[in-house]
Formats: C-alpha cells, sequence, structure tokens
C-alpha cells in the first residue's frame, strides 16, 4: 500500500472531515486548558520569589501569547467544519510554540536546557501524533517536518553559540550539562517515527472508510456516506444561500431482468449502470448506491430543471447501448424523481422523501421517465 498515493495525499473524505472538525475544536480546547495551567503555574513561581527570575518574565510573556492564540483558533475552530489551510497553521503554529520555548531557555542564559528538556522536546512528539486527528496525511507531514526543521534550528543556533562540549556546572539533578549527540540523533530518529505512525493511521482510518462506506458491487457510495454528504452538501448550500438538488433513481423492470437472464446479469446491470452514472455525471456530483436497485444522485449548485436534464442525458446514453447478456440483449431504462434544497424541503429527510415520491408517481404514469417537484 503505497502511502503517497494521490487518494491518500488528497483532502479526507466528507464523513471524516466531519470527525476532523470535532477533533480540532478538541485539541483547540485542551490547548487553551494546558496553556491556562502554564501561565497559571509561572505567575505563582512570579508571585513566590522576591526576585522573580529573567525566564520567568519571558515565560509569562510567551504563554500569555500562546494563550491568545489558542483561543483565537478555537474560535476558528467552530467557524468551518471542512478541512482548510488553517489545518497547516494551527500545525506549524504549534510546533513553533514549542521551538519558542526552547528559544526562550536559550537565551535566558539556560542553553543546556533547550536542548536536553525532557518535558519541552517531548511536546514535539505529541504535536505529530495528534496531527492524524485531521484524517489528512499532508498535515502529519507538516507537523513532522515542521518539528524536526525546527528542532534542527534551535539545536545548529545552541551548538554554534554556545560552547556545548563542555559540562556546565549543575547544582541539583533537575539541571542538564553537555550534549549528547547520540540522544540528539535519537529525537530525530523519534519525530521521524512518530511522523510515521501518523501518516500510518490516517492512510489506515481512510482505507477502512473506503470499505466500509463503498458499494462493493458498483464502487458507489453507499447509503450510510450518502447521508453524510448530503448532510454536508444541505449545511453548505444554507451558508452559502445556494441550492442543491437530489435525485432518486430505480432501474425499471428489474425484477423481471432478474427473472429472465439471471441474477449474475442483474448484478452486471447494476455495474454497467453504476459506470453510466459515473461517466456522465459531473465532478462534482455525488452518486450513491441507495439500495437493491435503486440510486441517489446529489446535484450541488444546480436547481432540479438542470438536474433533470443531466438525468435525462443518462437515459438517452442507456438507450443507446443495451447490454449484451449470455442468454441475450436488454435495454436498461429507469425513471428518476428530483427535489431542491430549500424549496422542498430543509433537511436530508424531506429531500429523500420528495424526490421518492415523485419517482413512485414516473413509475405509476408509464415509467421511463424524469418527474420533478412541483
Amino acid at each position: 500500500m503505497n502511502i503517497l498515493d494521490s487518494k491518500y495525499m488528497s483532502a479526507p473524505d466528507t464523513a471524516l472531515m466531519l470527525i476532523a472538525a470535532g477533533g480540532e475544536r478538541m485539541a483547540a480546547t485542551i490547548r487553551i486548558v494546558l496553556v491556562a495551567i502554564l501561565c497559571l503555574g509561572l505567575l505563582l513561581v512570579a508571585i513566590s520569589q522576591d526576585v522573580v527570575p529573567f525566564e520567568v518574565y519571558v515565560g509569562l510573556i510567551a504563554a500569555s501569547s500562546a494563550l491568545l492564540i489558542a483561543l483565537a483558533l478555537l474560535y476558528f475552530s467552530k467557524t468551518e467544519t471542512h478541512i482548510s489551510f488553517r489545518h497547516y497553521l494551527i500545525t506549524a503554529t504549534d510546533t513553533t510554540l514549542v521551538t519558542l520555548a526552547l528559544f526562550f531557555f536559550a537565551i535566558s542564559g539556560k542553553p543546556e536546557v533547550a536542548i536536553n528538556s525532557m518535558v519541552v522536546w517531548e511536546i514535539y512528539l505529541l504535536l505529530i501524533i495528534v496531527s492524524c486527528l485531521y484524517f489528512d496525511v499532508r498535515v502529519c507531514i507538516t507537523a513532522g517536518l515542521s518539528s524536526i526543521i525546527q528542532y534542527a534550528l534551535i539545536l545548529v543556533w545552541v551548538t554554534s553559540n554556545w560552547d556545548m562540549t563542555q559540562n556546565i556546572p549543575a547544582s541539583d539533578s533537575n539541571v542538564f550539562s553537555g550534549i549528547s549527540w547520540y540522544i540528539q540523533y535519537s529525537r530525530f530518529l523519534l519525530m521521524v517515527c512518530a511522523t510515521l505512525i501518523a501518516i500510518g493511521i490516517v492512510v489506515r482510518c481512510r482505507r477502512l472508510l473506503t470499505l466500509s462506506g463503498t458499494d462493493p458491487l458498483t464502487g458507489l457510495d453507499n447509503r450510510r456516506v450518502l447521508e453524510v454528504r448530503l448532510s454536508q452538501e444541505i449545511s453548505r448550500a444554507l451558508r452559502e444561500s445556494t441550492v442543491t438538488s437530489v435525485a432518486y433513481l430505480d432501474i425499471d423492470h428489474f425484477k423481471k431482468l432478474n427473472d429472465k437472464f439471471g441474477h449474475a446479469a442483474g448484478d452486471q446491470a447494476l455495474k454497467v449502470f453504476a459506470d453510466s452514472l459515473k461517466s456522465h455525471m459531473r465532478a462534482e456530483d455525488i452518486i450513491s448506491r441507495w439500495g437493491g436497485e435503486e440510486f441517489v444522485i446529489v446535484f450541488p449548485n444546480t436547481d432540479k430543471h438542470k438536474a433533470k436534464q443531466l438525468i435525462e442525458r443518462i437515459q438517452d446514453a442507456l438507450k443507446q447501448a443495451p447490454i449484451s447478456f449470455p442468454k441475450g440483449k436488454a435495454t436498461l431504462e429507469f425513471s428518476a424523481g428530483i427535489a431542491q434544497f430549500s424549496d422542498d424541503g430543509m433537511h436530508q429527510a424531506e429531500l429523500i422523501h420528495k424526490a421518492d415520491n415523485c419517482l413512485k408517481l414516473a413509475k405509476e404514469t408509464g415509467r421511463d421517465k424524469v418527474l420533478i417537484t412541483n
């Protein structure tokens, strides 16, 4: 399995986008809590000492800035539910805050802590693993590369400006001294491993979603995925004040086809029908097998009259290409009903119901036709 395959390097599926949005809000909340605890701890240290060390002031400024950033990130995490550029920005910002903490240790006179910290550096690993909550391989790579590059810059800067080859006097066991290149190499190796683990989690989740959300016979989305994607499309249409149409399709006389040519022929007919839908629909249209010989298509930014034209184009194509079976040939015909958001309903259940009613009317009045709601 190639993790750099285009299907894994692209934006995640809509269902995962919704989950990722929840993960982002959770991460934003945790970020605020942790930074607030850090601010409180530094404030208590400052209050308890007669002479406040310089690094405490630096830490307070950094922690306060981080808290403001965390609050802003929580706000923006609630404004959208889809993967966007901000996820890369958030990931890079988190790793930069860790790097700034190490930087402040160095400029406050503790360069040995900057490159030997046993607590701050581990946050890099945590951020890399947490990046898998976005279910986007590209975000995981961003987290890994930004952590590795930034820590490498800190390491080069510290070793270039301070002599870390000699032991630095330590008054207690909590003060680090010198540098171990073996440990530094191990840290980079761990960051690479964490990045690969995060990528592996994302790839596995996306593969499982594909297996669980795809109809095995036709390769189309199944009903569960369609419901999620339709809900997302309705939210987008409501937010942007646009229209969306939903078409409910049913193959005519499918039972007779099964009885005459056999169930294997029925499966073949379903595959041909699905392939025809995929080849004649637009890239933005959402096609799914609803169940049996029923299919549902969502047309974003499309009114029901335009959707009807698109459906009728498929009818014409099927009539011109009869299917050959071992026992003979057959031409596929189907009926369809179309409803439009928001004229025919504000919720997906209403739209599906209205489209289904139109489909039933098409069946009752002769089949092989496409009807839209009045």
